[in-house]
């Protein structure tokens, strides 16, 4: 981690990367160049808006600055299950992740300072100081790594501390415009029952998000030349982001977030079934308290 804060122009050709690696673009590719040109301001804002989310961790912690960033990318965030999350104790966060304001909006809600969230290792986010210190890192293509990210979430837990985890380990459909949202909820990492098991006192809540893509961002010119429907859903990440930010306007996305206990589980080798079967009723209850509130709220096909 670097000991003094990035240049802006560093912390643009990270985000630069991260945009052409959604676009599968290494440096050496030969539609690169064009990615570029189309994507610099995005880039540029990108930067400017992550310096800007450092300084404010370093005030007013992780969630004062989630909360200050929410309204550049969301018009509201509706919670529901506030309740359910305990002010202190070794507490586990499970969501799902159709997008990266689910973070900041589930972030923003959680109060409580010992929050660690396990994130992607972008190298956009290692060069973020003050944030990457609320940050546990998965390696891309290490497994070692991966077991190492799993024992520093089982010591924070056994410290009483707060970890939001994403255990898809890639974006999921947005249960608002997309098919397929309980099904993601099968790919969810096994090393959860690794760390349940070692921290059994810990309390288990499962966040369900929807709500974070627009469809006009689905609908983006781009579309027709991205194969996969999860790759589609990277690149209108990418597009809706950027015109928020150049915009300075959420463009209507509205995040809907629920949070639920999940109760103690009569043995240990049930914990982890036990919590994607409840993950599964809570997507569809989800999904039916909140789509009377959409205008439109079927999904788009595939």
């Amino acid at each position: 981690m670097p000991s003094t804060s990035p240049t802006m122009e560093s912390l643009t050709r990270l985000a630069m990367d991260e945009i052409c690696g959604v676009f599968g673009l290494p440096p050496e590719a030969h539609w690169r160049g064009l990615i570029e040109t189309l994507f610099l301001r995005t880039a540029r804002s990108f930067a400017s808006y992550g310096a800007a989310f450092d300084q404010k961790v370093a005030q007013w912690g992780l969630d004062g600055a989630a909360r200050w960033a929410v309204p550049l990318f969301a018009s509201d965030v509706q919670a529901d299950g506030m309740e359910s999350i305990p002010a202190s104790g070794p507490l586990l966060v499970a969501a799902n992740h159709p997008g990266s304001v689910d973070a900041l909006a589930i972030t923003s809600l959680i109060r409580r300072r010992d929050l660690k969230v396990v994130a992607s290792g972008l190298g956009f986010l290692r060069h973020l100081p003050e944030l990457s210190r609320h940050l546990i890192f998965v390696p891309r293509y290490d497994t070692q790594g991966r077991m190492g990210v799993v024992r520093s979430v089982i010591h924070h837990l056994m410290d009483g501390g707060a970890i939001l985890i994403f255990p898809g380990g890639n974006i999921e459909p947005d249960p608002a415009v997309l098919p397929g949202a309980p099904d993601a909820l099968g790919a969810w990492s096994q090393s959860l029952d690794v760390v349940l098991r070692r921290v059994p006192q810990a309390q288990v809540v499962i966040s369900i998000v929807s709500g974070v893509l627009s469809r006009a961002a689905l609908r983006n010119p781009l579309s027709p030349f991205v194969r996969s429907m999860r790759d589609r859903q990277k690149v209108a990440e990418i597009i809706q982001v950027g015109a928020q930010m150049l915009l300075r306007t959420p463009l209507g996305v509205e995040p809907r977030v629920t949070f639920t206990r999940l109760p103690a589980a009569e043995s240990r080798e049930t914990r982890m079934m036990q919590l994607t079967a409840a993950a599964r009723r809570q997507i569809e209850e989800h999904s039916s308290r909140w789509q009377g509130q959409t205008a439109d709220h079927r999904p788009l096909t595939a």
